[in-house]
């Protein structure tokens, strides 16, 4: 009988009817969500009398502490979390004939199987669960695993009846959500499921290969106690006493100061002049004893900087045409020509811009334009002549 994800109380009738029906020899299967306390149930009460010690509401949920394949953190991939070794045994017996990975042989020694357990190991996905405490008969067989969190805390567990008439079983794991179809095909989750179901199942000689209520070969070392951590934001919120009650005061308050702990007087000074004697040493005044340093360093100098004067600005380039600055006599009549157009205007320009750009010394009297054009073209004819 599985109960899956049970969502109302069960009553002291069914709780008896559940108990009789293990010492029957029924087998029993708890999948037990995380809730919160509104829908809560209270299977946990009954699943404490078979040492199984959790709480939908309050049990850490396990997450994962890195992400791998699974987006959310609830969803965890779990590879090292088999702690039976008949749970890896059957499931290398399955995997071996559905051909899907290679096989080595199994020994029946606990440290080879131990051994081979980590080098094949079985991964499922445990979505949504939580941790269980399995104390007293119960027999953990899955962890968190070492890279979850909370980290090697056990998942699932079983328990069996101790009478040897009775094969009574019990199977609790802390995920509703892993056997569900959508994540029974994801990792190992069906070859566990099979593995679980055929626990489960009753069989009259109880031979069965698969005996994950006896505690053999379950590395029980790897299970850490899980320990709550203090709230420390509500503890620092809390008002808190910061003085100490003190004590009844006496009646004569003055025998609470000590007058003799300190002191600045010559009362110790007898003594010490008494103690020349008392030594033989002769009572000299003190003499000067010129101090030796050494200096296993060279003398320090004071760091001297020279100081650092503001540079001169760059001349502003921008302000200059420096393609008629740096161009020929040549380029730059050339230049003058393609401006001027026809006109006596332009031409009076040209002959005056021509001066300035030839270097001409003409002795002109007169700024007017056509002087100075006048004595450009007297100038150029002469040399000419």
């Amino acid at each position: 009988m599985i109960f899956g994800s049970s969502r109302a109380d069960f009553s002291e009738d069914e709780f008896s009817a559940l108990r009789s029906f293990v010492d029957q020899g029924g087998s029993l299967a708890f999948l037990v969500p995380a809730l919160n306390r509104e829908q809560a149930t209270n299977v946990h009460y009954f699943l404490e009398e078979y040492g199984f010690i959790f709480d939908s509401c309050k049990s850490p949920t396990v997450i994962r502490s890195s992400f791998y394949k699974y987006f959310h953190p609830k969803h965890v991939h779990i590879a090292n979390g088999i702690l039976h070794p008949d749970i890896q045994k059957a499931f290398n017996e399955r995997a071996r004939d559905a051909q899907e990975i290679p096989m080595k042989k199994f020994s029946s020694n606990s440290s080879e199987v131990s051994n081979e357990r980590n080098e094949i190991a079985l991964s499922f996905v445990y979505t949504n669960g939580i941790i269980l405490n399995c104390r007293n008969k119960a027999v953990p067989i899955l962890s968190s695993g070492p890279v979850s969190f909370p980290t090697n805390q056990a998942i699932a567990g079983t328990w069996k009846c101790d009478d040897n008439d009775k094969f009574g079983k019990i199977l609790v794991i802390g995920s509703a959500e892993m056997f569900a179809d959508e994540w029974i095909d994801e990792e190992n989750n069906k070859l566990l499921s099979n593995i679980l179901v055929e626990y489960l199942l009753p069989k009259a000689d109880d031979e069965s290969p698969i005996q994950l209520d006896i505690f053999r070969g379950v590395e029980a070392s790897s299970i850490h106690e899980y320990t709550d951590a203090p709230d420390i934001q509500t503890l620092a919120n809390n008002l808190k006493i910061c003085l100490e009650r003190p004590s009844q005061l006496p009646q004569d308050f003055m025998s609470l100061y000590d007058g003799k702990q300190f002191g600045f007087d010559f009362s110790t000074v007898p003594e010490v002049i008494g103690l020349y004697t008392r030594l033989k040493v002769d009572h000299k005044p003190l003499t000067l004893i010129a101090p030796e340093f050494e200096r296993p360093v060279p003398p320090l100098q004071l760091a001297t900087f020279p100081p650092k004067l503001r540079d001169i600005k760059p001349p502003a380039l921008d302000l200059f045409d420096l393609e008629e600055h740096f161009a020929s006599k040549t380029e730059r009549l050339e230049q003058l020509a393609n401006k001027c157009s026809s006109g006596d205007e332009d031409l009076i320009y040209f002959m005056k811009e021509s001066i300035n750009i030839l270097g001409m010394q003409l002795d002109i009297k007169s700024e007017a334009h056509e002087d100075s054009a006048r004595s450009a073209l007297n100038y150029v004819f002469e040399k000419v002549s």
